[in-house]
């Protein structure tokens, strides 16, 4: 599912910074031109602050600071001739074995980063947009297509967040292909073919006067070489 490959992508970058924190001096010296000092303690702050990835909206006992990634909508963007998406084919990749019936869905995730101070959500917001950009690679060969990321300032519910607490969100966006695998389809296919057969009694009536420009072999019982079916 779309959400795990998108918690799977953030905890191996989020292993990667703490195992080389150099990364962000990367991201706030070299690209925004943050100051040193500020660049240290964001470092600092976060080997002895893990970030809490939450699959799902944030609960009440959430340790902070955390992102919570959720599903904003998702539906049907593109149909499929037929819905056909293929055959599933044998272990030998010889014969069609069923259907494959296929749908592109388009997705929406949420990633919320939640702290308790506005810098910190600030600075993990950009950590989150640097591990997605580093990490398409990664989500394309999941499937995913048409990956477009946003953001946005969010205004505290104190329905939902306490007052103490600062938020920001990604906006994930993506295209995936939906496969469902027809197995009732394998009842009413031939899986092999071994020539063209007719009755012996057949005539070119059989195929309303059409001129096929095949001669059809008929079979007796007995195996023939490949050669003599056609």
């Amino acid at each position: 599912m779309i959400q795990r490959y998108l918690i799977d992508l953030l905890q191996d970058g989020f292993n990667a910074i703490i195992a080389d924190p150099l990364i962000l001096e990367d991201i706030f010296l070299d690209n925004y031109g943050l100051a040193a000092a500020e660049v240290t303690a964001i470092k600092t702050f976060f080997v002895a602050h893990p970030v809490a990835l939450v699959n799902g909206y944030s609960r009440q006992d959430n340790k902070y600071p955390a992102i919570a990634i959720t599903l904003g909508s998702e539906g049907e963007s593109q149909t499929v001739l037929g819905d056909d998406g293929g055959m599933v084919m044998d272990e030998d990749d010889k014969y069609f074995r069923c259907d494959i019936n296929t749908v592109i869905w388009e997705h929406t995730y949420f990633l919320t980063v939640i702290s308790e101070h506005p810098d910190t959500t600030a600075y993990y917001y950009e950590i989150v947009k640097v591990i997605l950009l580093a990490g398409l690679e990664k989500l394309t060969e999941q499937g995913l297509a048409s990956i477009k990321v946003s953001g946005e300032e969010l205004m505290l519910d104190p329905a939902y967040m306490p007052e103490h607490l600062f938020l920001r969100r990604i906006i994930f966006y993506c295209e995936r292909e939906l496969q469902q695998i027809d197995r009732a389809s394998r009842l009413t296919k031939s899986f092999k073919i071994s020539g063209i057969a007719v009755d012996k009694s057949g005539s070119s009536s059989d195929v309303g006067g059409v001129n096929t420009n095949v001669i059809p072999y008929f079979y007796d019982g007995e195996e023939t070489d490949a050669g003599d079916q056609i």
